[in-house]
């Protein structure tokens, strides 16, 4: 059987997101711009990782272009791509899983106003874990892991972490603060103490708080809307750019050079199985066509030539 096209989204720790600002160019200078920026801000030694880019905004008032850009170890993609393979896969594209959760969040999240400036607050297994969208769209993340908040400790007071996390919080809004804008509309998944974090992101920062639920319509329960859990946020995300066409899809995507090279040739090679079993098909019943105009004519001849006087 033919390997099933998938998208992959990582987990928020593989990848490293970094945001740059360019002239207002397109095409070819674009692309020469991006990748020159992508090499000298690369976190990855040379010749060890896989980067890539979008256009994250387009800032008509200073004339300059947003790019986002990711990076990751080549070592990981390249070991993902066999493995994928193995299982009856092949990568249409790799992204961040912030990415993904960006795009589940601005399609399914209740309540989600895509012109408002967007804050998202998860409390995951490996820390918090804090989005900012624009328009909709991902702009930036920032990452608190648990043994940064423990300190080298085994357990987490909330005394400790409300500093820990109001610290963070700051800078994150300062952040927010000088690119485009506070957020005035947060969403929150903080497990057992979402109320407590709630109440510190409302009373102290003074932030409209909403509980992130992700429903889908039209599901299981007879056309109505299923509530999707928590650990399926990203696969959803990433589900939703398959609904494009490849050739029109923009984003960034960290694929390796040989899994692109592997993709392409699936896709020649499923060209070239569909055109095996149609020439022929179409060939029979052109023969069929033409048999049928000849049959027709000669008919026609012969009425004509034993036509009475």
């Amino acid at each position: 059987d033919a390997p099933i096209q998938t998208i992959v989204s990582l987990g928020s720790a593989e990848a490293y997101l970094q945001s740059f600002n360019l002239p207002m160019l397109e095409g070819a200078k674009l692309d020469e711009a991006a990748a020159l920026n992508l090499s000298m801000s690369s976190p990855i030694a040379e010749g060890k990782g896989y980067a890539s880019w979008q256009i994250a905004g387009r800032d008509e008032v200073s004339v300059r272009l947003e790019i986002l850009s990711a990076f990751i170890e080549k070592a990981l993609i390249d070991a993902l791509t066999p493995l994928l393979r193995t299982h009856g896969f092949i990568g249409e594209a790799v992204e961040p899983g912030p990415l993904s959760l960006a795009r589940t969040v601005r399609v399914f999240a209740a309540g989600f106003d895509a012109a408002a400036p967007t804050m998202v607050v998860v409390l995951g297994d490996s820390g918090v874990r804090i989005l900012l969208l624009k328009n909709g769209a991902f702009s930036f993340q920032y990452l608190i892991l648990w043994t940064e908040i423990a300190g080298g400790g085994k357990e987490i007071s909330w005394e400790v972490f409300q500093t820990a996390f109001t610290e963070n919080l700051k800078r994150v809004l300062n952040y927010s603060s000088a690119h485009g804008g506070l957020p005035t509309q947060v969403f929150l998944v903080g497990g057992n103490v979402e109320e407590a974090v709630s109440g510190l992101l409302t009373n102290t920062f003074h932030l409209a708080v909403y509980p992130l639920t992700v429903t889908v319509p039209g599901g299981s329960s007879g056309g109505f809307a299923d509530a999707v859990a928590a650990e399926w946020w990203n696969a959803l995300g990433a589900g939703l750019r398959t609904e494009g066409s490849l050739r029109e899809d923009k984003e960034l995507s960290l694929l390796g050079v040989s899994a692109r090279q592997e993709f392409l040739r699936e896709q020649s090679l499923r060209f070239m199985s569909f055109w095996r079993v149609a020439l022929p098909v179409w060939l029979v019943v052109l023969l069929a066509i033409a048999f049928g105009a000849a049959k027709r004519h000669s008919w026609q001849r012969l009425r004509l030539l034993y036509l009475p006087s």
